[in-house]
């Protein structure tokens, strides 16, 4: 969950060159993509390999695909493979890795890869579960629910995904005691050490879990239920929260002791926030995005200045072909942000590649037939 944890990630052997990594990725990828303007043929396949060598086989794939995918290369292909490379730069395994990928076809057939000890989610790698869990449920396990005011219950959840400095879960069985803890209900959990396996995070105190660090001086419990700023506020009604104070008291939860509140470190806070995003979605991918963006802004406007220069069509027409690139990677590098923010596949990246290509190329040219030729 933490930044250290990444470090204690089993590592895993590369089908392709053999070598041990802690970032084995496993993707499905188009092989073989024949257009031929009226119809095309598409074969696909995972790809299991440690990140140098995903990387240079998407090189292979996009070489050996340009003339037989001609049009839809541009289109389809190459924002898939870009998307897919950047998605290497992220640390840790892919979510198919782990498993047993002997039965897709034999593309990149991973019979060697070690199989995992459970599932092969990302909770199957943290340390501080390790041994709650069961073969026959591999990703369920008991939770505590701690809230002010009630007695202290265990309920059984079945764990989805990574979401921020928590797991997202689903509760598997109603509280005898609580009606708004009831079956179906997705909520949010982490890791304690005061009380594992997993401890109950109330949705408004996840955001302060990358700020700060909370422990209470009686029973050691680590989770502050109040927001900070409720706090703070508690003793200045006119805090700021831009500038709350270094260190916060308020009542545990869990024996009604001293629950100190410490604001952590940026530098962690930020590291933290960025291992959670999914993958392909973290810090490299967005500066990557936003180079690209200014890049091809600036390699446009140098294009279409050189034509101008000559004649006015000549401008012109620079300026609407070039729309099309330009739209397409700030098209993907906004949907970036967007995805990030409601926790979604980095395969949205792809629409919003195409779709902004193709408003901007649009815009433009709508502008340059319909309204500058009247201004």
């Amino acid at each position: 969950m933490d930044a250290s944890s990444s470090s204690r990630v089993q590592e895993r052997p590369c089908p392709v060159c053999g070598g041990s990594t802690q970032s084995l990725k496993a993707y499905r990828l188009p092989t073989f993509l024949l257009f031929i303007w009226i119809g095309a043929s598409f074969r696909h396949g995972l790809v299991v390999a440690c990140p140098s060598c995903m990387r240079r086989e998407l090189g292979r794939l996009a070489l050996i695909n340009i003339l037989p995918a001609n049009l839809l290369w541009l289109i389809l292909l190459a924002p898939w493979y870009g998307i897919s490379a950047l998605r290497t730069l992220t640390r840790g395994h892919s979510s198919a890795a782990p498993q047993s990928l002997a039965a897709d076809g034999g593309y990149r057939a991973a019979a060697a890869l070690a199989g995992p000890p459970l599932g092969g989610n990302p909770w199957h790698d943290d340390p501080a579960l390790s041994g709650y869990f069961s073969r026959a449920a591999p990703d369920e396990i008991e939770a505590n629910f701690i809230l002010p005011g009630r007695t202290p219950e265990r309920l059984l959840v079945r764990l989805m995904r990574v979401e921020r400095a928590c797991y997202r879960a689903v509760l598997l069985r109603t509280s005898p005691s609580e009606p708004g803890l009831f079956e179906g209900l997705e909520v949010l959990v982490r890791p304690s050490a005061a009380r594992p396996p997993l401890v109950y995070v109330p949705s408004e105190a996840a955001p302060d879990l990358d700020a700060w660090v909370s422990r209470c001086e009686q029973c050691g419990f680590d989770l502050a239920l109040t927001p900070a700023l409720q706090v703070a506020r508690r003793v200045n009604p006119a805090a700021h929260p831009d500038y709350l104070p270094a260190t916060l008291t308020d009542q545990c939860a869990a024996c009604g002791g001293v629950l100190h509140m410490t604001r952590a470190p940026r530098a962690a806070r930020v590291e933290s926030v960025d291992e959670t995003y999914p993958p392909g979605l973290g810090a490299t991918a967005a500066k990557v995005w936003r180079g690209l963006t200014i890049a091809t802004l600036v390699v446009c406007c140098g294009v279409v200045g050189v034509a101008a220069s000559g004649s006015e069509s000549d401008g012109v027409t620079a300026a609407i072909l070039a729309a099309a690139p330009l739209g397409s990677v700030f098209g993907a590098w906004m949907t970036l942000g967007w995805a990030r923010k409601n926790q979604k596949s980095h395969l949205w990246l792809i629409p919003g590649f195409i779709l902004g290509g193709m408003f901007l190329f649009g815009a433009t040219l709508f502008f340059f037939e319909g309204i500058f030729p009247a201004l």
